[in-house]
């Protein structure tokens, strides 16, 4: 794969990362080799629709998912998109690629039509695997419309979880399924040349982050940094394979590609994977799995706190909820550990540097609840002023930070990489303190990103959307806040409520495919929005009174104190 250059590191810091262990880590296919050999009739991952592999299947099924990749003429270090629902066959997919030396760009099923096409394109993927129901002829019509002069092909495969009537051949471009794998694939056609061993700035998987310039930006990680941010996070813990991880984080972001299923993974753990949310299935599953660990935004914590208190009894094995993703209150500790068993640890990270810093079970109830974590192995953060200068404890600026897990940049934007990246640091775009024991405590975000349930969103994206209608008056998308969410998607337009509709809103955004995650839910008029005086809307000035009161009639009010 050729889109992206692995991270410069200064020599001084290549040294102490290799002295201190944190980089040449086993690569994922090994561990699940390990697991099957020694522990084969242990649970590896089971999903929402009750289907359940041990670890010899799952790994018998990877070796023959290394073998149908090898078919479709897939070679070491090319990229396969993988937009999958969180289901066995996703979790499949990926140590298969892992075990073969192909690279992963991680979506979820949720993504539209162009945000699938965009990854491909970017990352210059060979194959994408894409859940059943997803638009498969559209997108397979964008890339070969692009790639007409090029003279490409792109193999768009659909994956049905309920089709167990295929059969295993290099013939067909259909996903076997881990059915078909299982039963057929290990005993006929699985190639079992050894796993491939990468080199340590070879690259793994990619994620894509929402960014203020309205278009994901690429982030390619190296086996050094995966393995470096897994296994730092797991000795930090003390995870072992007891600790049964329940996943509800879609495959297709860090959370539940790195802290659930390559977590499960390493320490040989059952992974518990659910697709779509139902709080009262969670706790049927946590129960019946005995599931002990989890990272989760706080949007799930509140749904199982407000359960029955028969339904939250389901929830008795929990040892450890790492929490992240949006802002927390300080009592937000206090009131979760009051409701559900175990221990609640904050903690920060980004999809650019994994996690960052996280609070620990021996830490005091004061430190774990007013702040989001101190330092991981190896993660070293600094607090900066405008100027880039570096400010005292204590003192609110932006978070700098760097680390054995960080990557260069972005490969798809080198603008914002050189406005991001300094010196080998990056700048996260969040204000934070920094106490004397490593501490942090995000006080608020230099960015417009909006954080609903975890989900990073780019109000600029929906912005040029929305904005191709030009009947629409002008507006701002800005995040509206919510107690269980953090933050919803609203938007603010200018003049009366009879000039927009949620109507032509979100035909706009349905037509243009948009993920409805992005879609807003919120929609508030000013009789006139802020502007500078070159006739620029004031964002800064609408997202401030939003938080302080989204309420329309007292957003007006607010408005007009400013101007």
């Amino acid at each position: 794969m050729t889109f992206a250059k692995p991270p410069i590191v200064e020599d001084f810091l290549r040294k102490k990362y290799e002295d201190l262990g944190y980089w040449s880590r086993p690569p994922l296919a090994l561990h699940v080799e390990k697991h099957a050999s020694k522990h084969p009739s242990r649970l590896a991952v089971t999903d929402g629709s009750g289907n359940q592999l041990t670890y010899l299947q799952f790994n018998n099924a990877v070796i023959a998912a290394t073998s149908w990749f090898k078919s479709k003429g897939l070679l070491v270090g090319d990229s396969v998109v993988f937009a999958m629902r969180n289901e066995i066959d996703y979790a499949l997919a990926h140590v298969a690629a892992s075990r073969m030396g192909l690279v992963s760009v991680m979506l979820s099923a949720r993504e539209g039509k162009n945000d699938i096409f965009y990854a491909q394109q970017k990352t210059d993927s060979k194959m994408i695997l894409v859940s059943k129901g997803k638009n498969v002829a559209g997108i397979q019509d964008l890339i070969e419309s692009s790639n007409k002069s090029k003279h490409e092909n792109v193999l768009v495969v659909e994956v049905d979880a309920d089709n167990s009537n295929l059969s295993f051949s290099s013939d067909s471009d259909n996903w076997p399924g881990w059915r078909i794998f299982i039963s057929q694939g290990i005993s006929v056609t699985a190639d079992m040349s050894p796993i491939h061993m990468p080199k340590p700035d070879d690259f793994e998987l990619v994620v894509f982050s929402s960014g203020t310039t309205g278009e994901p930006k690429g982030i390619a990680h190296t086996y050094n940094g995966t393995g470096a941010s897994l296994y730092n996070w797991i000795n930090e813990l003390e995870l072992t394979y007891e600790d049964s991880v329940f996943c509800p984080a879609t495959l297709g972001h860090v959370g539940g590609a790195q802290w659930g299923l390559r977590t499960a993974m390493i320490i040989g753990a059952p992974l518990v994977l659910m697709d779509k949310w139902d709080v009262s299935f969670a706790a049927k599953q946590i129960f019946k799995f005995k599931c002990r660990y989890t990272l989760l935004t706080p949007t799930f914590l509140v749904d199982l706190m407000n359960l029955p208190d028969q339904e939250r009894e389901l929830l008795a094995s929990f040892r450890l909820w790492t929490v992240g993703g949006s802002g927390m209150s300080s009592e937000f500790i206090i009131r979760s550990e009051s409701k559900l068993p175990g221990v609640v640890l904050r903690g920060f990270g980004m999809s650019e540097h994994f996690m960052s810093t996280i609070t620990r079970v021996n830490d005091p109830i004061e430190k774990r609840r007013n702040n989001d974590g101190r330092l991981l192995p190896g993660c070293e953060i600094e607090v900066w002023d405008d100027n880039q200068e570096k400010l005292p404890l204590g003192q609110p600026g932006e978070m700098a930070v760097r680390g054995p897990s960080a990557v260069g940049g972005y490969f798809t934007h080198p603008d914002e990489t050189v406005r991001s990246y300094v010196g080998g640091w990056q700048l996260t775009g969040d204000i934070i303190t920094l106490d004397s024991e490593g501490f942090i405590k995000v006080v608020d975000r230099k960015k417009e990103i909006i954080i609903r349930g975890g989900e990073n969103i780019a109000p600029q994206e929906i912005e040029q959307i929305i904005m191709r209608n030009p009947k629409i008056p002008p507006f701002i998308i800005v995040g509206v806040p919510d107690e269980r969410l953090g933050e919803r998607v609203g938007m603010v337009f200018e003049g009366s409520s009879t000039n927009c509709s949620f109507e032509q809103i979100l035909e706009i955004l349905a037509s243009a495919e948009v993920a409805k995650y992005k879609w807003p839910e919120v929609l508030m008029s000013v009789a006139e929005l802020p502007r500078t005086s070159l006739g620029k809307i004031r964002r800064g000035v609408v997202r401030n009174a939003v938080r302080t009161d989204f309420k329309e009639e007292n957003l007006e009010l607010l408005l007009k104190e400013i101007r």
